[in-house]
This record gives C-alpha cells, sequence and structure tokens, in this order.
C-alpha cells in the first residue's frame, strides 16, 4: 500500500459503527496532559518529540516522520494537528501529503481511501467519483482555499485538500463521532513543512567517489530553466529561472559532493541524482576533492518536479568542458543516466515564460511535441516568428545549444538562414510565408538542422499544413480550464454568496465558461466532442437554475428545477465514462503518462 499512516497495526478492523478514533499514540477525548506527555509516537519514528501552540492554547503541532513510501518520495516531514477543547483532544488532523501538483494529491487521496477502507473498514469514497478539480468547497483564509472535502456523514472522519500559497497539501481528520466537518473550524492554514522542517533528503545532497583524473575548467556558469507552478483553475505560472552551478575544492579524502544549496522537493533531488550518474558514465568519474551546488537565483519559492534536469546536465557540461552558456538559451527536461532527454509537464507556459525572460533559443523534449503543437493552434505562428525551439532527444542535442562551437558549419548557416527568415516574416507577413522560395528555404534549413521545431512548423504552414486541432491530451487541459469559472461559482455559492450575484449579466462566470467552451469545440480533439457539449449543457441548465430564482420558489418548483440539472450532470458523466471507457484514447492518455481517474 502507498500509505501505512502508522494507525495501530494490530486494530481490528472497523465498520461505520465504529468509527476510527485514534492515530499513533493519539486518542480523541484524550486530556491536554496525556497529549502534552506524549514522547512516542509508536510506530511513527519521531523527528522531534515536542507539541507547539499555534491558535491560542487551541491548536498543537506536532512534527514526526511518518515512514513510508509517501514521506520517503516527498522528503518531508509529516506534521499533525491536534484541537484541545475543554482540555480534551477532540480532531487529529495528520498531514499525509503537500505538493505542487494537484494531480498527485489526487492520486494519494485514491491510495489512502483503499488503505483506509482495508485496514479499518472506512471508506471515504474520496477521489474516485468526484471531479477533483472542481470541488471548490470555500476560503477558509486570505492565503487558503478547501478544493476537496469528503467523509461518511457523521463519522467524525473526512480526508480535506487545500490550497496555500499555490501547494496543495492533503489532510486526513479525525473528530469526535457525530461530528460534520462543517461544524469544525479548520485551522486558518495547515502548515507548509517550512525550513526548520526539513530534513537532509529533501536539502538534496550526495557524496561518491571522486576521479583523480577529472578536473573542472570553470567554477561558475548559469543557465535558464523553465519552472511552473499550478495556479487557480488549472493554469501555470510560469517563469524562466536563472540556475547557476558553483564547484569549488573544499575536501580532501577525494571525494564528489554533488546538491542544492537551497531546500529541493524530492523530484528534482531524484533528478539530480540521474543527471550524475549520466555524467560519471560519459567521463569516468568526476573531479576529487570537488563540492558543486546548484542554486536557483530564487532562493525561497519551492523548487520541485524533474524538468531542470537538462539544465543541471548542462551546468555540469560547462563546467568540465569550459564553454560558457549563452544567456538567451532557457532549457526544461528530465533526462535518464542514459543522456535521453524525457517529457514534463506545463510546456506552452514554459515557452510563454522564457520569451518573456527574452530567451529567444528554447529546448523542449522532443517527447512534448503535442503540446507544442496545441500551442501554435492556440497562438498561430507568432511565437515561432520569433523563437527558435528546438526539440531535443538527447543531451547531445541540448549540448548544440548550449555550446555553439560544438555546431556543424552548414547547422551554424543554417540557423542564420533561419534567423534572416524570422525577421522577414515578422515584417512582411503571410507574403513572405506563402512563398514558393520560403518553402524551398525552411527545407533546406531542416535538413541542416531537423530538430528546429520552429523551422518545422512554418514549414507546415507555408504549405498550409499546420495543426488546426488540439490534441487530446491539450483538449482535456482546455476543458478543464473553460470549467473554471463554474467551479468558482459553485464554490461561492456555497460560500453564502447571493445567488442574484450570477443571475443574467454579460461578465457572468457561467456565461464565460459556457464562452469559452464554444470557442475551444472547433479546435478540439473530435473524441471529445461530446463531452464539451455535456459541460456546456451543465453550464446552461445551472444557469437556468440560478435566473428561475427557483429557490423562493415552492419545493416543487424548486426539485423540478433540481431534477433537470441533475439529468444534465449525469449526461455529462456518461459522456466522460465513454472516453475512460474508449480504449483508443486510453493509449493515447497512457503514452503521456496520463490517467483519467473513474
Amino acid at each position: 500500500m502507498l500509505l501505512a499512516l502508522g494507525m495501530t497495526a494490530a486494530a481490528p478492523a472497523r465498520g461505520q459503527d465504529s468509527p476510527l478514533q485514534e492515530f499513533a499514540s493519539w486518542r480523541i477525548g484524550m486530556s491536554r496532559g496525556q497529549v502534552e506527555a506524549i514522547t512516542d509516537y509508536g510506530s511513527l519514528e519521531p523527528f522531534t518529540a515536542h507539541t507547539r501552540p499555534i491558535d491560542s492554547q487551541v491548536w498543537l503541532q506536532t512534527r514526526y516522520v511518518v515512514p513510508t513510501p509517501v514521506t520517503k518520495q516527498t522528503g518531508r516531514n509529516g506534521k499533525v494537528l491536534l484541537k484541545i477543547e475543554d482540555d480534551t483532544l477532540s480532531e487529529i488532523h495528520v498531514l499525509l501529503f503537500d505538493s505542487d501538483d494537484m494531480e498527485k494529491c489526487a492520486d494519494i487521496a485514491v491510495h489512502f481511501d483503499e488503505h483506509l477502507s482495508n485496514l479499518h473498514g472506512v471508506s471515504l469514497a474520496s477521489a474516485r467519483n468526484k471531479p477533483f478539480f472542481l470541488d471548490s468547497l470555500g476560503r477558509i483564509g486570505e492565503r487558503s482555499q478547501i478544493f476537496l472535502s469528503v467523509g461518511p456523514a457523521d463519522s467524525g472522519l473526512n480526508l480535506v485538500g487545500t490550497r496555500i500559497d499555490g501547494r496543495y497539501l492533503l489532510v486526513f481528520a479525525i473528530r469526535k463521532p457525530g461530528t460534520r466537518p462543517e461544524q469544525s473550524t479548520p485551522p486558518a492554514a495547515y502548515p507548509v513543512p517550512s525550513d526548520s522542517d526539513i530534513d537532509s533528503e529533501t536539502q538534496w545532497t550526495t557524496t561518491t567517489p571522486g576521479n583523480g583524473k577529472a578536473e573542472f575548467k570553470r567554477s561558475l556558469s548559469a543557465i535558464h530553466a523553465l519552472l511552473v507552478r499550478p495556479m487557480e483553475g488549472g493554469t501555470h505560472a510560469a517563469a524562466a529561472v536563472k540556475l547557476s552551478a558553483t564547484a569549488v575544492v573544499d575536501r580532501s579524502d577525494g571525494q564528489f559532493d554533488l546538491g542544492f544549496n537551497q531546500s529541493v522537493g524530492p523530484d528534482m533531488g531524484r533528478a539530480a541524482a540521474e543527471v550524475l550518474r549520466a555524467m560519471q558514465v560519459k567521463y569516468k568519474g568526476m573531479p576529487s576533492n570537488h563540492n558543486v551546488r546548484f542554486g536557483f537565483s530564487d532562493k525561497w519559492g519551492g523548487k520541485d518536479g524533474p524538468s531542470a534536469a537538462v539544465a543541471c546536465a548542462l551546468l555540469l557540461e560547462s563546467l568540465l568542458d569550459g564553454f560558457e552558456i549563452p544567456d538567451n538559451l532557457a532549457v526544461t527536461g528530465d533526462m535518464n543516466a542514459d543522456q535521453t532527454v524525457q517529457p514534463v509537464g506545463g510546456v506552452a507556459d514554459k515557452i510563454r515564460g522564457a520569451m518573456e525572460a527574452n530567451c529567444t533559443v528554447i529546448g523542449i523534449p522532443s517527447a512534448n511535441r503535442e503540446d507544442i503543437d496545441d500551442l501554435a493552434v492556440e497562438e498561430n505562428l507568432r511565437r515561432f516568428l520569433t523563437a527558435k525551439i528546438f526539440m531535443l532527444k538527447t543531451l547531445d542535442e541540448a549540448l548544440d545549444l548550449a555550446n555553439p562551437g560544438r555546431r556543424s558549419e552548414e547547422a551554424t548557416q543554417a540557423l542564420a538562414a533561419f534567423d534572416a527568415l524570422q525577421k522577414e516574416m515578422t515584417g512582411k507577413g503571410a507574403a513572405v510565408l506563402y512563398a514558393p522560395e520560403t518553402t524551398q528555404k525552411l527545407e533546406g534549413i531542416l535538413a541542416a538542422v531537423p530538430n528546429l521545431y520552429s523551422a518545422s512548423i512554418l514549414l507546415a504552414a507555408s504549405k498550409r499544413q499546420a495543426p488546426a486541432r488540439y490534441s487530446l491530451v491539450g483538449t482535456l487541459v482546455r476543458i478543464d480550464d473553460a470549467m473554471s469559472p463554474f467551479a468558482r461559482v459553485l464554490s461561492e455559492l456555497r460560500e453564502g454568496t447571493p445567488v442574484e450575484q450570477f443571475q443574467f449579466g454579460r461578465n457572468n462566470p457561467l456565461t464565460e465558461a459556457k464562452t469559452r467552451l464554444l470557442a475551444m469545440k472547433p479546435k478540439s480533439d473530435p473524441k471529445l466532442t461530446a463531452v464539451i457539449d455535456a459541460q456546456i449543457q451543465v453550464v446552461e441548465q445551472c444557469h437556468r437554475f440560478i435566473n428561475s430564482n427557483a429557490h423562493k420558489q415552492s419545493t416543487t418548483v424548486f426539485n423540478n428545477y433540481r431534477a433537470e440539472l441533475k439529468v444534465a450532470a449525469d449526461r455529462a458523466d456518461a459522456a466522460w465514462k465513454q472516453v475512460r471507457e474508449n480504449r483508443d484514447i486510453q493509449d493515447q492518455l497512457m503514452t503521456r503518462g496520463i490517467r483519467l481517474g473513474d
């Protein structure tokens, strides 16, 4: 099982009539004195056995390490929040997982539900049958927002997903039996692990025997790494962040030490370890007695994910070979020890972030080509008239960008010709694009530089063969984005916003959701047309329900409108079910590492 939370291993299976009431050494109903006396966390391995008040003595916070695959992967110390009422323990909140990826939280929610059901006979029926991205239940503070809250009625158990400052946290809550989640006030913000809570695995470093023959020719190098952070509504904030590497002699034991000079997530640490293995294979080891540290110019924001792997590899190559990386280069991509570049997420947003930072040479994994095709559908050709976007399959192809001196004379001349052609197209537009000689020039450029995507998409456009529809995955992403205003309406209604706020009006979020869906439909993958139509019907029926003032009319009228809305929602569920059961669609999603939940 993915989660073994350290609940009493010998505890008997429990049904709904005997709800779970303890976690590790804590049990609902304990006195404050008993809580504060606990230093043995049972099957939990204590990091620091202590509690501290965080809300006028009402909430106590305890740090611990949960010895499970989840915490080993996250590299973070878990937390427990204990609520004391009338000197009695009334609630236990267990921080299961924190990430900048909501989909990861959804996966953990499902696995946790399965674990709880198998071990204790309790099922929260959490993420299986709920639209995880759309279940926004309301704000609990300026910095945080609940996006998931489910659990058996009156059981005292529920699973809470909350978004805090762009991070997603999954928290399991245990309460007095008969207490509903809405009767309990959660903390203003569950604690995101801070620097003081991060262990050595998160402050990632590794030491390996050095090779006395290898040497660094530079002590400092820098590159733009492309990173994204999820935002509300399924979109991403992206930036080209300067990543540097420094190499200093500070050892005498023949070892080589590699790490980050700041806290990073576990995925980034694993990616860096894979980069090191690739370099060790290529150079037969790394220089002895050296300490190399990677560091982002933004030292305080959370950093995780494997997408900086190619950037880290290029920095090590620069230190070893002595070349200087051009300042206008930005790259993204995971990498295996065999030096093959692997796909990453948020590519379209990363390209936007690169161009905003004046990076005009951009390296993207070849496996992400569909994402760039989707960008061409969304924004036409404007990005490709100014940026040179390259598809990368191997580290060698990335090195050609980072070290222009490696290029052949033929490739250098082809890139110069492409630069001149971009400028001509920017000034004269379609007249140049559709000229026969342009097609010939682009074909010659691609013969010399086959992985120059910008030339490839312009060549397709010159032949009037540019992609006109989003890919399957691109369509799914845009459906989610289009429905975000609808989710916002549901959230605000649950918060108590008057229904009248969403009646009629051109700037209504429901109207915005419908407009987005209608606009994307002609460009969407035909396999998802039925899903888009069903989503439009749901939005329309919801708006009709709101505009009817049914809440002010008789129960019969209200129930009739509600029944019509349920019919629309059931049709939408049926459309999604057909997508999930379509083998061709699932095959396409699997090749991209994407899974649609039940």
